[in-house]
């Protein structure tokens, strides 16, 4: 499904990233964000990817939404 898709291009954006293809890189997380915009991991590694690249403004777009995300996702509030 999409997911398994949206993984594929997070981790293809990973070997890219390391083999220093930045451009290539950044094209295929974005792609990740677009095919599965809820996985906060996608935004944030998108972000830090920019920001290697010396995009900073759009990596502090991403890592901003990554951010949100995660206020939301990974700490969720207890009902007592």
């Amino acid at each position: 499904g999409s997911s398994d898709r949206a993984a594929l291009l997070f981790r293809l954006a990973g070997v890219l990233d390391h083999l220093n293809r930045s451009e290539e890189a950044v094209a295929a997380y974005k792609e990740a964000v677009v095919v599965d915009p809820g996985r906060v991991e996608y935004s944030r590694a998108l972000g830090y990817c920019l920001q290697m690249a010396g995009k900073s403004q759009e990596a502090a777009h991403y890592l901003r939404v990554a951010d949100a995300k995660g206020d939301v996702e990974d700490y969720p509030v207890a009902l007592e």
